[in-house]
Formats: C-alpha cells, sequence, structure tokens
C-alpha cells in the first residue's frame, strides 16, 4: 500500500469520526496536524477510535491482523502527527 493510500485511509477514518461525533469541527488532513502530544486535536476517545479503525481498515485491506502500537510511537516522538503515523503504518504493512 503506498502512502498516498494510507493517507487516503486515515481521511475516511476521520469522516467517521466526524460523523460519530467524536470531532468538534471538520479537520483537513496534513502532515502537520497533531494527533498526540501538546495541541492535539483529538480527545482521547477520538484517539483510540481512530487506532481502533485504522487497524480494522488496514486489516480488511491486507487480509491479515494489522496492529499499531503506541509503544513504538513514544519512543521515538513526543508528539504524533499524521506523518509520523503514515511512516509508521507504511514500516507496519512493508514486507520484513
Amino acid at each position: 500500500m503506498n502512502r498516498e493510500k494510507i493517507v487516503s485511509v486515515i481521511g475516511e477514518v476521520f469522516k467517521g469520526l466526524e460523523e460519530g461525533g467524536l470531532l468538534g469541527d471538520h479537520m483537513d488532513i496534513h502532515d502537520d496536524v497533531v494527533l498526540l502530544g501538546p495541541g492535539a486535536l483529538l480527545d482521547s476517545l477520538a484517539f483510540v477510535s481512530l487506532f481502533a479503525d485504522l487497524e480494522e481498515r488496514l486489516t480488511e485491506m491486507e487480509g491479515r491482523e494489522i496492529y499499531l502500537l503506541l509503544d513504538e510511537f513514544e519512543q521515538q516522538n513526543t508528539v504524533l502527527t499524521i506523518a509520523t503515523l503514515v511512516n509508521y503504518i507504511d514500516s507496519v504493512l512493508s514486507p520484513k
């Protein structure tokens, strides 16, 4: 899955969060959007929902279980942005 498709999947998940009332305002998806850390635009419920929905969608698309582990972000970054999430998902999906 390429970077553009990963961003598209994240956008679909954000749309679902908006429709579910978990986001106050429409959010434009761009690399600098802070998801976790100082200045984050998501509350804890929206963040957990984001990860759960991403795992579910990626698992369906890849045909194998996909797990996104927050510990792997915290070791490298104090702030999680769309860009770092996309890079992380890309690394998880890449064959080892």
